[in-house]
């Protein structure tokens, strides 16, 4: 099954950069677009913020230090590689959001399952992605949340993982059961102070420790060297870097497209420009320093599984502070990521209440009880079951939104 999942995502980033070049190279255009929009549409920075808080999440701490543990060091160039073409896939979905979405309730909703159904009249299969988007999005993406916060909390204070599921399930339905704009006021509070506090810390850190352009060369060996010669271990580490690329920054999945529907922008593009600027953040950056943090500091990835990693790293750093700072970080990660993941699945839940006869509450409620019953999941489970439920996600996604992004081009081209 690994070695299938492997050639699937070798698959996605080839199809990366052939969209690169259709596109001529947009990664090369995202800075100017971005500082156009940042200064005429404030509607557009709160999406982006949303979308962005979904992003930095548990990709960019258990996934890398996970990534770090199955394929080691050369996992991280993957990442890079990855995130640089795949963002070309953000660009596209994200403007595909704007074009086809539509209002409902007097809000904004849309994502891939509408632009597939009003874009390419495929009902059927837009149902499907919608139906997929749900599962990811209840019981198969935040278990992984879910298991990071219950692991943090018991790792600090002991606490048992049952009565911290109990508190995170009401903080949650207080935020997401008040509607979409408690939930973006959220995210525009939480997002910036959390990842400039954690980019500052880990720079701080990794310049201290030195040693970066041994590091550098650690890991591009490590990815294109030492696997040189055996094939099989050389896509074994590009799959694993290429699925926690993915996960991380979720370009050409079809999942950011949900949120910037929500956005008030002057062309079908912007939105797009904004969700590749979370791209580079996201994994260029977040997930880069996150993994010469781990690297200048372990030399056997073996003896660990995930989240202790960076609880037992912290620890060396600061002692007993160091294990409250790694709590506060993969809560307020693994948080922002839970509701801004709840918001986007509710959108599609709404899909299906435009294309049944079932009324808007009704999908609201069965897409809360099973986002609920994700979290009883992330309660039990263990890291690496949650990651393998995220790596079916992943799967399950990008092959339906990668089809219909290319599809719709041929019909609808707007970039």
């Amino acid at each position: 099954m690994k070695t299938i999942y492997n050639i699937l995502m070798i698959g996605f980033f080839l199809v990366s950069i052939i969209w690169t070049f259709k596109l001529r190279f947009p990664q090369f255009r995202v800075s100017r677009e971005v500082r156009k929009l940042a200064k005429k549409n404030k509607s557009a920075y709160r999406t982006y913020l949303l979308s962005l808080g979904t992003h930095i999440g548990t990709g960019n701490l258990i996934g890398v230090a996970t990534g770090l543990i199955i394929g080691g060091p050369g996992v991280i160039f993957w990442m890079w590689v990855f995130a640089f073409f795949s963002s070309s896939l953000a660009l596209v979905e994200n403007t595909y959001a704007i074009k086809f979405r539509e209002k409902i309730d007097g809000e904004y909703r849309g994502g891939a399952s509408f632009y597939i159904r009003n874009g390419l009249k495929k009902k059927g299969i837009a149902l499907f992605f919608a139906f997929s988007l749900l599962l990811t999005n209840t019981i198969l993406f935040p278990p992984l949340q879910v298991n990071t916060i219950v692991i943090s909390g018991k790792m600090l204070l002991g606490i048992n993982p049952l009565w911290a599921g109990v508190f995170l399930f009401g903080i949650i339905a207080l935020l997401s059961f008040k509607g979409t704009k408690r939930i973006v006021d959220s995210a525009e509070r939480i997002v910036p102070p959390m990842a400039i506090t954690y980019t500052v810390l880990m720079l701080l850190l990794i310049v201290k420790e030195g040693n970066l352009i041994e590091t550098l060369s650690t890991i591009i060996d490590e990815a294109l060297v030492v696997q040189s010669f055996n094939v099989s271990a050389l896509l074994t580490v590009m799959g694993i870097g290429i699925r926690r690329s993915f996960f991380s920054n979720e370009a050409g999945l079809g999942t950011t497209p949900s949120i910037s529907a929500m956005a008030e922008v002057d062309e079908y593009q912007d939105q797009g420009y904004y969700q590749m600027l979370g791209v580079f953040v996201d994994t260029l950056l977040m997930c880069t320093i996150t993994g010469f943090f781990i690297i200048q500091r372990v030399s056997d990835f073996s003896i660990f599984s995930g989240g202790e990693l960076l609880f037992y790293l912290f620890e060396i750093e600061f002692g007993f502070w160091g294990i409250i700072l790694s709590f506060l970080f993969l809560f307020t990660f693994a948080f922002v990521s839970l509701i801004g993941g709840y918001y986007l699945g509710e959108s599609n839940a709404l899909f299906f209440s435009i294309n049944g006869n079932i009324s808007p509450k009704t999908i609201v409620m069965c897409y809360r009880i099973l986002f609920s019953l994700g979290i009883i999941f992330g309660i039990f489970y263990s890291t690496e079951r949650a990651m393998m439920l995220v790596d079916f996600g992943l799967i399950l996604l990008g092959m339906t939104n990668i089809w219909a992004i290319f599809t719709l081009e041929k019909v609808h081209k707007v970039l």
